[in-house]
């Protein structure tokens, strides 16, 4: 499917303008016609009281309006994590795994992102560009993903293919994200109480850094698992991102929503 690529510039004259001065038509730049080869996965770190991470809200916003509109090529998850971010057990959203992929990343300053796992993380003035260079490198793998809820909307049951075009030593990761969430965020001098989050990291499926796996060019691995809700979850706005990922980054990455 090409796509007609116009890479987003996000507030990146902020120094000079307000991204509020920006006309709209003046922040994408026509690159042409672009044919996206795989999903790209964004790790977005983040926090309630952070007041600049609802204008990283926004780059992911216009990525997943620009790539996603004939295929998901955009996979977002907003990690809630550090000096920002409020504790689960004081109503926020962050979680005990999010702290642990922050320190693991060293990030000391949010918002930050990881653009596939790979590099180190960036300001999100720099997604659009990574994001679009990595869509354009065909994945080695392809990973298929569905969830289904059980009849009492407490459960679902996760089934999982990776096809693997190489045989290598991998892991799978397969996280809970959830959308429509809506809780307090600030953004510059306000505090929006109505603010709505998307892409929210809730748990991990299998272990905080998945499973390893030698993954065979000639065989499909496939796994199923069974996911309990948690009480604070809207079953309804549930989604699970899978990925597999070596040394080198994430090999493919899809999403499916919880049915």
């Amino acid at each position: 499917m090409k796509l007609k690529n116009l890479l987003y510039i996000p507030m990146i004259a902020a120094a000079l303008t307000a991204c509020s001065d920006v006309d709209e038509n003046d922040r994408y730049i026509d690159t042409g016609e672009f044919t996206p080869a795989r999903a790209v996965l964004i790790e977005d770190f983040t926090g309630q009281n952070c007041v600049n991470c609802p204008d990283a809200h926004e780059v992911i916003e216009a990525l997943e309006k620009q790539y996603n509109q004939h295929g998901t090529f955009i996979i977002p998850v907003s990690i809630h994590a550090g000096g920002f971010a409020i504790k689960e057990n004081r109503g926020g959203l962050a979680t005990d795994a999010g702290e642990e992929y922050n320190a693991h990343w060293g990030i000391d300053s949010w918002p930050q992102g990881v653009i596939d796992r790979k590099g180190s993380p960036c300001n999100y003035d720099q997604w659009p560009t990574l994001a679009f260079r990595d869509m354009g490198i065909p994945a080695t793998m392809a990973i298929d993903v569905t969830a289904v809820k059980a009849a009492d909307n407490k459960s679902a049951k996760i089934s999982v293919t990776v096809n693997p075009e190489v045989s290598e030593e991998a892991s799978l990761q397969l996280w809970v994200v959830e959308n429509g969430i809506v809780a307090r965020q600030r953004k510059g001098n306000e505090t929006i109480m109505d603010y709505v989050h998307n892409n929210v990291f809730r748990a991990a499926v299998n272990g905080t850094w998945g499973e390893k796996f030698t993954f065979s060019a000639t065989e499909l691995l496939e796994r199923d698992y069974s996911l309990e809700f948690n009480e604070k979850w809207n079953p309804d706005n549930l989604c699970i991102v899978a990925f597999v990922y070596d040394s080198n980054g994430v090999v493919c990455v899809n999403r499916a929503p919880v049915k």
